[in-house]
């Protein structure tokens, strides 16, 4: 057994079905690898369609109390007979050459960390919030398809990334007191470990992104928080993590604050937004908006750290230290 695809589920009956169909067309011969589907607490049909789904692979499904997706893939791992672990998203329809191109990387080389390619597809009601965000998450793997960069541990998803099952435990698998950015602690540890990051093109997955503006500014403010919390577990990492929120208008900070303290609602900004006509929808607005989000979630988490003078101040300086 090569490789055990490890994927955590919760209430996503027909998502993961759809994802376990994809599954069973790979060209990698499906006697080498296993898949565990990991049903973590759901309350829907995943477990009657699961016993009722028919595969050409080895299909396990492990049930436990709802306890969070790191503590489901932790699970997955550790009950894993495959040499290398695959971790993909129950939301994410993967290509034939799947599994194929992250064995293919791991037959190479030991400590290394494949991250696989995860394109999004929308509904078509998207609203401005969420086609902004696709375009930059369409920004951030066209760097890696045109080879202007490698990957690094801050890029490190879980969604579609692959370790061996090895060196996995041997870094303590993934913590369980994030509740986001946990992905990215675990690449830390493994870049710590030894381990190289390799961008795997041809193991594509596309994710169904039906999240809208409320719920990725709530995602991007959490992000904030889990940077901070990271920042304080490992200082080496406030450059890369804060270094985006850096590259911002002074002006940026000083709007920011406003809004903070005027207690302004994610309703009122989805009416300035609609106010402010096509301006509203340019790539400029997403930025500054979703930057917001990610500074009020450090704010929160450090508001010594983020008044907008001291950010002022530290941008002039060019660094956060």
């Amino acid at each position: 057994m090569e490789a055990s695809i490890i994927i955590p589920t919760y209430n996503r009956s027909e998502m993961l079905r759809k994802c376990l169909l994809a599954l069973s067309d790979q060209t990698q011969p499906t006697g080498n690898f296993e898949v565990i589907v990991v049903v973590d607490g759901s309350t829907d049909r995943t477990l009657e369609m699961l016993a009722s789904l028919e595969t050409p692979f080895s299909l396990r499904v492990i049930q436990q109390p709802n306890s969070g997706q790191p503590a489901a893939l932790n699970r997955g791992a550790a009950e894993s007979r495959g040499h290398v672990s695959i971790f993909l998203d129950d939301d994410v329809i993967v290509s034939p050459p799947f599994v194929a191109e992250h064995l293919r990387l791991h037959r190479t080389a030991d400590r290394i960390v494949g991250v696989g390619q995860l394109t999004l597809t929308l509904p078509s009601n998207a609203d401005w919030f969420a086609r902004g965000f696709a375009q930059g998450w369409r920004d951030h793997y066209e760097e890696f398809n045109c080879g202007q960069r490698q990957p690094d541990w801050d890029d490190c998803y879980g969604g579609n990334m692959s370790v061996s099952r090895a060196i996995f435990l041997a870094v303590g698998g993934n913590v369980t007191d994030l509740r986001r950015g946990y992905d990215v602690e675990l690449a830390y540890r493994l870049k710590q470990y030894g381990c190289s990051f390799k961008y795997l093109p041809g193991a594509l997955g596309n994710q169904y992104e039906r999240k809208g503006f409320r719920e990725l500014s709530a995602d991007s403010e959490f992000a904030g928080e889990a940077s901070v919390e990271l920042v304080h577990r490992y200082p080496g990492t406030e450059t890369r993590l804060f270094g985006d929120l850096r590259k911002n208008r002074r002006s940026w900070f000083v709007l920011w604050r406003l809004l903070e303290i005027a207690n302004v609602s994610a309703r009122e900004i989805e009416y300035l937004q609609q106010l402010a006509g096509k301006r509203g929808s340019s790539s400029e607005m997403f930025a500054f908006i979703s930057n917001y989000y990610f500074w009020k979630g450090v704010h929160r988490a450090a508001p010594e750290r983020t008044s907008w003078k001291q950010m002022i101040q530290l941008k002039k300086r060019g660094n956060f230290a």
